[in-house]
């Protein structure tokens, strides 16, 4: 038992220093320090989302194919290699950029499937797949409070060296004592992670690279038709998406409202410390709103979120606290969303074969950056002419057809909630 806590906390441990991304709260001066645009801004959260797509489902397999820890090793020197890049090459702009939001999305893709479904193994394996939620939990907590830390203390590092440098040398180098920043911490994280163990695996029979891809294709398939799992996966897409417009669209929302850039990383450490706390009582939570009930409260929750913004961005000027309280919010909803997306992947575990875990965990994942990747390519086209508040309406309206999924959802929900 004191075995498998201490392995579970060295993967803790490693992903806190994975998740220290100093550059969040500023990455919108990032990119037009380099000479993007707003629309470009969105753009490339775009071209993240769908490029992620396109990793998400194979990374998957491949989790199914080779050790967890291995596919694991793999995510972080994608994150690695992003840092390398932007270190050394920013100064080229869009294409550098560009290539480092694939890199992320490789990064992303491979951990996504691979973190869950190693846990659920490991508890498996120590006869304990009933703790699945708390320590998936703990897993999340760990991941969000490191960004949440580093997103407060990223703003204002990136604030206070960049007046430093170009007081003294005419030059911005706050992006690159950022980045810097980063790339230590993730080789750190990395050194973490090859401590864990490899779970032991069953023997496969050996397959043709066809007989791969065919079966690689069933599990899609297998996927569609699982009643219980694909309204929930539709529907989770749809609140990631919406999770993911709302976040990056923090920055521009702050820039039009002229909030100080030091105020930048606080907006953010409150989003992630909501996040953290909501992945720590995830356990609580559940046991107090069944997951029926709590697909209907994000719902709501997110429609009020664009409410709210429509409100904040037409009648300005607003004091910096009421502004804040708009954030804080919308932090909330997203809050909302992380419990039910944690909660209906766990739930996922205990109906998945073992053989496709890993895969049907990043078809699910995929789906999220499917909705996403639309939501920012739909903004990308309305921002190049419209205004930010004409630009969420229009998602609001897309967004209020994700009522049909939920009633499904509900109705299965329910139902289980009930024979439980």
């Amino acid at each position: 038992m004191m075995k498998q806590k201490k392995s579970l906390r060295i993967f803790n441990l490693s992903v806190f220093f994975q998740a220290q991304i100093f550059l969040l709260p500023v990455l919108f001066l990032f990119y037009q320090h380099c000479g993007l645009s707003v629309a470009d801004f969105f753009l490339f959260q775009g071209v993240f989302s769908l490029a992620g797509l396109l990793f998400e489902i194979p990374a998957g397999y491949l989790g199914d194919i080779f050790p967890k820890k291995n596919v694991l090793i793999l995510s972080y020197s994608f994150f690695i290699a992003r840092l390398l890049l932007w270190l050394f090459f920013m100064q080229y702009g869009y294409w550098i950029l560009f290539i480092g939001e694939v890199l992320y999305a490789a990064q992303k893709a491979t951990f996504s499937g691979a973190s869950d479904s190693y846990i659920y193994e490991y508890l498996k394996h120590n006869n304990i797949p009933q703790k699945m939620l708390k320590k998936y939990g703990k897993l999340n907590f760990s991941m969000s409070i490191g960004t949440a830390l580093s997103s407060l203390l990223g703003a204002w590092l990136y604030h206070s060296v960049s007046q430093w440098s170009m007081a003294k040398y005419q030059q911005d180098y706050g992006f690159v004592v950022l980045i810097g920043l980063e790339l230590v911490l993730n080789i750190t994280a990395l050194v973490f992670l090859l401590m864990l163990p490899k779970i032991p695996r069953s023997a496969h029979p050996k397959r043709s690279l066809k007989e791969l891809y065919s079966q690689f294709f069933r599990i899609i398939v297998w996927t569609a038709k699982k009643q219980k799992i694909r309204y929930h996966m539709v529907y989770s897409g749809v609140l990631v998406a919406m999770t993911s417009v709302f976040v990056w669209s923090f920055q521009p929302i702050m820039k039009l409202l002229l909030i100080p850039v030091a105020v930048y990383g606080l907006v953010y450490f409150v989003n992630h410390t909501i996040r953290a706390l909501a992945s720590l009582y995830l356990n609580k939570t559940m046991k107090l709103i069944p997951l029926s009930k709590l697909s209907v409260l994000t719902f709501l929750m997110f429609i009020a979120s664009f409410v709210l913004s429509f409100i904040v961005l037409n009648i300005q000027p607003l004091p910096l606290f009421v502004n804040l309280i708009y954030f804080v919010f919308v932090s909330f909803a997203i809050g909302a969303q992380l419990s039910f997306f944690l909660s209906q992947i766990s739930r996922f575990h205990h109906l998945i074969p073992s053989e496709m875990r890993t895969t049907v965990s990043s078809i699910n994942t995929a789906t999220g950056r499917l909705w996403s990747g639309f939501f920012f390519i739909l903004l990308k086209i309305l921002m190049d002419g419209v205004s930010i508040q004409i630009s969420l309406g229009v998602c609001l309206a897309i967004f209020l057809l994700a009522v049909f999924p939920l009633k499904k959802l509900y109705q299965i929900s329910a139902s289980e909630e009930k024979i439980a």
